[in-house]
C-alpha cells in the first residue's frame, strides 16, 4: 500500500472532555511516515462534550474532522463505535484507518475489520516507508526481541493500532484550521456485551501511561507493606508506583499498576526500577523512558544494562535517603 497523498482516517481519543496523548502520537507517526497524505479524524463524543473537544481538537494537524455525536456514546460499545467509524469511512473511502492500541481503540479497531473484511495490522510500534513508498508496520515479536516490517497486500482500505508511549510527539501533530463535518448516526442498539456499570478509580491519581515520573518495584520489594517506601518517594517527585508482574502475581500492587508486556506501555520523562531485575517482559513496557534509574543490590542485575543511571545497594536504604535529598532539593 502506497500512501503518498491518499485519505487516512485517524479515531480522535479522548477522556474528560479532552483530547488524549495517543492521538497526537498517532499524528506523529503517521506524518513521519506518509507527510503527503491527507489526515482526517473521526470524533465519536455526547453532544455535551462537542464543543470543548473540537476546540482542543483545531490545535492538531487535521484536515477534516467528522464528528458523530450521541448520547449512547456515554458508555463504550464496540459494535457501535465500529459502526460508526464505519459509516465514514464508507462516506471518505480511506486508504488507511489508524487507532491507538488502547482497550476501547483496539476492540473498536477490531469490530470494524471484522465486520469490514478490511486487513487489520495489530500492535505496531512505528510506521514507516521503503524507498518505494510502501507504507508498513513495525511490529514486535517474541517479548520484542525482533522486529517483523508489516505490510498490506491489498491495496484497499486498512486498519492498524499503534502502541500508545512508544511514539514522541512532535511539532508536526500541531496545527491549525481543522474543518467540522458533522456526520448523521443511528446506534445500533445493544450489542453482545451490555456494561452494567462503570466505576471510577477514586484515587484521583495520574494514570501510570500517562506519568512523567514512575516509581517502579519488583520482586525485590518483598512485601506488600514495603511498597509504602516507594510512595513516599513518588510523593516527594510528583510521581507515581508502578510494579513489575512478579509484584502484581505476589499481590503486592493491582494490575492498573502493572509495567511490561502484560502491562502498560509507559514513557515517562523519569523510570526509577527498584528492587526489579530487568527481565525483557518488563523491559519492553519502560525502555523508552528519557532517563532511566536502577536501584538493585544484585550488580548483574539486567535493568543495569539499559539504566542511565545505577545505584548498587539496598533499596531499603537507598529510597529513603533518596527521597530525603530530593525534598531538600525541591524545597529549596
Amino acid at each position: 500500500m502506497k500512501l503518498d497523498s491518499k485519505t487516512i482516517l485517524l479515531f480522535v481519543e479522548h477522556a474528560a472532555s479532552k483530547v488524549k496523548k495517543n492521538t497526537l502520537e498517532l499524528i506523529s507517526a503517521i506524518k513521519k511516515a506518509a507527510p503527503a497524505a491527507e489526515l482526517n479524524g473521526v470524533l465519536l463524543c455526547v453532544p455535551a462534550e462537542r464543543a470543548q473537544l473540537c476546540k482542543d481538537i483545531e490545535k492538531l494537524n487535521l484536515k477534516k474532522v467528522f464528528v458523530i455525536e450521541n448520547d449512547s456514546f456515554a458508555t463504550f460499545s464496540k459494535e457501535n463505535f465500529a459502526l460508526a467509524v464505519k459509516a465514514v469511512i464508507e462516506k471518505i473511502n480511506p486508504a488507511l484507518s489508524i487507532f491507538s492500541h488502547t482497550t476501547n481503540s483496539s476492540e473498536t479497531a477490531k469490530v470494524l475489520a471484522s465486520r469490514t473484511g478490511m486487513a487489520f495490522i495489530s500492535e505496531a510500534i512505528s510506521f514507516a516507508a521503503y524507498e518505494d513508498g510502501e507504507f508498513v508496520a513495525v511490529h514486535p515479536m517474541y517479548a520484542g526481541k525482533i522486529r517483523a516490517h508489516v505490510k498490506f497486500e491489498n491495496q484497499s482500505c486498512g486498519v492498524v493500532t499503534l502502541r500508545p508511549n512508544v511514539v514522541e510527539v512532535c511539532e508536526a501533530a500541531s496545527g491549525a484550521g481543522v474543518d467540522f463535518e458533522t456526520v448523521a448516526f443511528s446506534p445500533a442498539g445493544e450489542g453482545a456485551v451490555k456494561i452494567l456499570n462503570i466505576i471510577a478509580d477514586a484515587s484521583k491519581k495520574i494514570d501510570l501511561s500517562e506519568a512523567d515520573i514512575i516509581v517502579a518495584g519488583g520482586r525485590g520489594m518483598g512485601s506488600k507493606e514495603n511498597f509504602k517506601v516507594l510512595e513516599g518517594l513518588a510523593a516527594a517527585i510528583n510521581g507515581v508506583v508502578g510494579a513489575s508482574r512478579a509484584a502484581v502475581d505476589a499481590g503486592w500492587r493491582e494490575h492498573h499498576d502493572q509495567v511490561g508486556q502484560t502491562g502498560k506501555i509507559v514513557n515517562p520523562k523519569i523510570y526509577i526500577a527498584c528492587g526489579i531485575s530487568g527481565a525483557i517482559q518488563h523491559t519492553v513496557g519502560m525502555q523508552t523512558a528519557k532517563c532511566i534509574i536502577a536501584i538493585n543490590k544484585d550488580p548483574e542485575a539486567n535493568i543495569f544494562k539499559i539504566a542511565d543511571y545505577g545505584i548498587v545497594g539496598d533499596l531499603f536504604q537507598v529510597v529513603p535517603e533518596l527521597a530525603s535529598e530530593l525534598k531538600k532539593l525541591i524545597n529549596g
